[in-house]
């Protein structure tokens, strides 16, 4: 590269560094990228680097060219000349370094750059002449003699006592091999496990180890607190690299711990720096590594955290407001308890842990806001609940530890309640919400929810040993006129109620919530929210509605006249605070499906609130939708069938009667979007009127008799209900233009005609013919492939339900429905199915069903079953593996159909004998052998099928198929098939057994495609 070219790199970095224009700069990065990685690259970096009277910033990205380079050739490093890369490198760190000590040039972070190029190589390129076996040496001999080694000096023997001695002048020296040794140890753990790097690790134990240990002494003896600072930085470093090297290497440090000595020495530094920074290191050992550290050592520390240092420690923070620092020191605290908490939950019970305990327990129970002012308390609570969780899972271990004492274990149990009771209140005060009107509150809202949410679990395992904390809960509810304390109560509650189910029968905890209910809680509750600001009060009322729908083990034992009051109490919720809605619309929801039968008396008082529902285009889509939702559900467990069929009907009427004018407008094209919306929310109503009906799954087998009356009565009686069901379908999803392509219309059309289609009786279970009506009216309108999804997603539940033998025979599909839904939706609409692999998928899974209902409809179909075949052949080829997948299904459905009679068996056989049986072997496995590894599998159940039904003349046809795939492969230029009459006799010798077949037919995908099987 020509001084001219040099020149312009000079100036388009000088640019980079003061240009603000960001497409000038991208321009610039780019230019100088490509730069970077040109064959010019090291010759730019030496020149940057060597040239002077550059400015640092060129220095430094000479620097930077040196590492791009360096990671460009480490797998090509036959490329360039190793020898003088390093070399060079060693110069430049030389000069810099020099530039700094005697020239006061600020170059550190070039230095540095430097300083990891040398990691880089030393950690990725070998030397062919020369065993570097330290990479401290040529720094320490460069620092003394101010000169760099030659390459082979690499190894030379240095003076350390030299370098202490020069660092009592200048601290540089030491400083910079201590920032090497770091860098070294900590690219290691970025190379991760490397086999071919266990060379290194050994060179680093040998020789950096032994440096960096006597220099790291030295700074911890040095009294000098920015010596000690770098010894602690550097040590930090290492300690995660001796824990990751103990894990995957050979290597063993044995006497890492007469460097720990210092760290739990120097703890007690006055300088705040320092003792923060060993609690860090300690903090790490304890968390991911304690056997780091000795037992002699875990000893001292242990007597350390119980002498009054500790509490003057944590007061010195709080004092300083230094909560950062509090809550480290809590975590170091922490971690090393949680090293055996066996052990630890059988000393703190003891009375002579007392005051240990009362220590911990004060500094989880800091007078400090938590998370806005503190976070130890959120720190503490795993470390509890572990406690808790040795006393709850392995109280045999800790009796063993106590050597079965009993008079010490009753000590110890005591000891544990009184500890429950503790904590309880503890974070009983901290989870309340007094400070939900701070600034600080607003800013911190989302981690302190998450806080409250955290103690749940705290809560629930203090349950489960302390019965008392239900009941004192409620007796505080009753008791308090504080809305915090009350609130905190219920969300507790709540935490512990929602693991109750229908069966819970503790007698206390069910008269404890009655009293709640017969003291008006809910009345007391709403009134003191409706003191606070809107906004505020807006957590309080979300705890309430969270709270009442976790009591379901509550309502279910008949307490009916409370479960109204709840549902009273929601609904104000719902118009005094609509945020909620959606929460509120949920718990609603459950309530009246989880307690419909208990609600049915209520219906009449739902009424003025379903017709504000349904007439109000202002209140949410989502609340009405799921009110309308909660209240079928009611209506669903009316024992009366004329008294269900009745509210049924007014629902429909009112959906339809308010739906008129908007209806009116839309077939006149002016509806606002406002209009449409609420249009076809109340649309969307009947599917989840439709849901709420449906019967529960062991309505038949439970009520036998009261299943029977409801049946002959929607027998019998006319269909005034899907009338105008199918009425208002027609005119949402066909007869108005602007619905009709609405997707989200054609969507529910779609599943309102679906919901009940499983049933046989009811407003919903409509005929086959309605569904077949409407999907051939619609289809008549030419449709999109979104509403075509729509409809073969109907029709196939048509098929799976109208197959099935029914009470009423008469709505079980025909041969010629099946002819005439395949003719239709799949046959003369295959050009549009063909242009989307969803639509294929969905097509297969019909053609399928009617296989496994009744195959004979395709069968005894010419035009049905020659179309079916050649769709589910040509699909073998699809690159979508769910559509590969869905023809697997076919074939495999096709050759083993179980619902045939003899004349259906006989013809599938003579179809798959004359022809079928070759062509579908040829095709599986030319498919096969093209197909992704994980489809292999899918294949091969074809195979399988086919060899286990046509064991006589299976092998003719693979034989056939490997040989014609064969010259295929050949003419086309690809690898021929090897071995093809062995692997045929292979195959023939495992007896179609699925596991045997799936191995070969893998290993022979494998070969055939060249490539290398990991299992053998």
């Amino acid at each position: 590269m020509n001084e001219a070219g040099l020149a312009e790199i000079v100036n388009a970095i000088e640019s980079l560094y003061t240009e603000r224009d960001p497409q000038r700069i991208k321009t610039l990065q780019a230019l100088l990228q490509q730069e970077q990685k040109s064959p010019n690259g090291l010759l730019i970096a030496d020149f940057l680097l060597s040239t002077p009277g550059l400015s640092l910033n060129c220095k430094f990205f000479g620097a930077l060219t040196y590492t791009v380079n360096l990671n460009l050739y480490k797998t090509t490093q036959e490329k360039i000349n190793i020898i003088q890369v390093l070399n060079r490198l060693l110069i430049h760190l030389s000069t810099s370094i020099s530039e700094l000590r005697y020239d006061g040039v600020q170059n550190l972070f070039i230095i540095k750059k430097l300083l990891s190029n040398l990691s880089l190589f030393f950690n990725s390129y070998k030397l062919q002449d020369v065993q570097w076996i330290n990479p401290l040496k040529p720094l320490i001999f460069m620092l003394i003699s101010n000169q760099p080694p030659s390459i082979d000096q690499l190894n030379i023997e240095v003076n350390l006592m030299q370098l202490v001695e020069l660092s009592y002048k200048d601290k540089t020296p030491i400083r910079l091999v201590l920032e090497f040794s770091s860098v070294l140890v900590e690219d290691l753990l970025k190379i991760g496990k490397d086999a071919e790097k266990g060379i290194i690790h050994e060179y680093i134990h040998s020789n950096v180890y032994e440096i960096t240990k006597h220099l790291t002494v030295f700074t911890f003896e040095s009294h000098d607190d920015e010596l000690i600072l770098l010894g602690l930085e550097n040590l930090t470093s290492w300690i995660l690299y001796i824990s990751f090297a103990h894990n995957n290497t050979a290597v063993r440090y044995k006497d890492l711990n007469n460097l720990l000595q210092y760290v739990v020495g120097l703890l007690q530094s006055p300088n705040d720096e320092i003792s923060d920074k060993c609690s860090e290191i300690a903090t790490e050992i304890f968390e991911n590594d304690p056997l780091l550290m000795n037992y002699e050592l875990r000893e001292r520390f242990n007597s350390l955290i119980m002498s009054p240092w500790s509490l003057s420690k944590i007061n010195e923070y709080v004092t300083n407001e230094d909560f950062d620092s509090l809550s480290n020191f809590a975590s170091l605290i922490i971690t090393f308890l949680e090293i055996d908490c066996i052990q630890l939950s059988s000393k703190l019970m003891k009375n002579e842990w007392n005051e240990f305990l009362k220590f911990l327990l004060n500094l989880t129970n800091f007078p400090l806001t938590p998370i806005i002012q503190e976070t130890v308390s959120l720190k503490f609570i795993g470390f509890w609940c572990q406690i808790i969780e040795v006393f709850t899972d392995e109280m045999d271990m800790i009796e063993n530890a106590l050597n079965n004492d009993s008079g010490i274990i009753d000590e110890v149990n005591k000891n544990f309640e009184i500890l429950l009771q503790e904590l309880s209140m503890i974070y009983f005060r901290k989870i309340q919400l007094t400070v939900t009107s701070d600034f600080e509150f607003k800013q911190n809202r989302d981690a302190f929810l998450s806080f409250r949410g955290d103690t749940v679990e705290i809560f629930e395992m203090i349950h489960s040993k302390l019965a008392s904390l239900f009941g004192t809960l409620i007796s505080l509810i009753l008791e308090s006129s504080d809305i915090n304390q009350i609130e905190a109560s219920l969300y507790i509650l709540t935490a512990i109620c929602v693991n109750f189910t229908n069966n819970y029968e503790d007698f206390s905890t069910v008269i404890g919530v009655e009293h709640l209910f017969e003291s008006k809680f809910l009345s007391k509750f709403n009134e003191l929210t409706s003191k606070m600001p809107h906004s505020q009060a807006e957590l309080y009322v979300k705890t309430s509605i969270r709270f009442l729908g976790s009591l379901e083990f509550f309502y279910t034992k008949n307490n009916t006249v409370y479960l109204n009051s709840v549902i009273d109490y929601l609904f104000t919720c719902l118009k005094n605070h609509p945020e909620q809605e959606i929460l509120i619309s949920k718990t609603i929801m459950e309530l009246c499906d989880n307690c419909r039968s208990l609600l049915v008396s209520s219906i009449p008082n739902f009424e003025p609130i379903l017709v504000e529902m349904i007439r109000n285009p202002s209140i949410n889509n989502y609340t009405r939708e799921k009110f309308i939702n909660s209240i079928s559900c009611i209506i669903q467990s009316i024992p009366d069938p004329e008294a269900q069929e009745n509210h049924v009907y007014h629902i429909l009427e009112l959906i339809e009667k308010t739906s008129e004018p908007a209806l009116q407008k839309a077939s006149q094209e002016s509806l606002s979007k406002d209009e449409s919306e609420y249009l076809i929310s109340l649309f969307n109503s009947l599917h989840e009127l439709g849901k709420g009906l449906s019967l529960p799954d062991d309505f038949e087998e439970d009520e036998p008799q009261l299943y029977n009356q409801f049946c002959t009565f929607y027998k019998n009686r006319n269909n005034r209900i899907q009338d105008k069901i199918v009425r208002l379908v027609n005119l949402f999803a066909i007869e108005i233009p602007s619905l009709a392509k609405n997707l989200e219309v054609n969507e529910k059309a779609c599943l309102i005609l679906k919901v009940g289609l499983l049933e046989e009786f009811g407003p919903f279970a409509f005929t086959n013919n309605v569904v077949l009506q409407f999907a051939l009216s619609k289809k008549s309108q030419g449709i999109s492939f979104q509403i075509r999804t729509y409809l073969l997603e109907l029709l196939t539940t048509l098929i799976n339900t109208g197959l099935h033998s029914k009470v009423d025979s008469s709505n079980i599909l025909s041969q010629d429905d099946v002819t005439n839904i395949v003719e239709h939706f799949i046959v003369q609409d295959y050009q549009n199915i063909s242009e989307d692999p969803d639509l294929l998928q969905l097509a297969l899974n019909m053609l399928t069903q009617v296989l496994v209902h009744k195959p004979a409809f395709l069968l005894h179909n010419e035009n049905s079953i020659r179309f079916s075949i050649e769709t589910a052949l040509s699909l073998l080829y699809s690159h979508e593996k769910f559509v590969i997948k869905a023809a697997s299904k076919f074939w495999t459905t096709f050759l083993s159909a179980r619902k045939t009679t003899r004349d259906d068996s006989l013809l599938i056989q003579q179809i798959v004998e004359s022809e079928l049986g070759q062509t579908l072997t040829f095709k599986t496995f030319e498919a096969l052998i093209d197909a992704a590894r994980s489809d292999v599998d899918t294949y091969s159940s074809i195979i399988v099928i086919l060899f286990a039904k046509y064991q006589l003349k299976f092998k003719d046809w693979i034989r056939n198929a490997l040989i014609q795939i064969d010259e295929q492969r050949i003419s086309n230029g690809k690898k021929p098939i090897h071995e093809k009459e062995l692997f045929v006799k292979k195959l023939m010798v495992t007896r179609a057994s699925t596991r045997k077949c799936n191995e070969l037919i893998k290993d022979f995908w494998i070969t055939t495609n060249g490539l290398v099987s990991f299992t053998n």
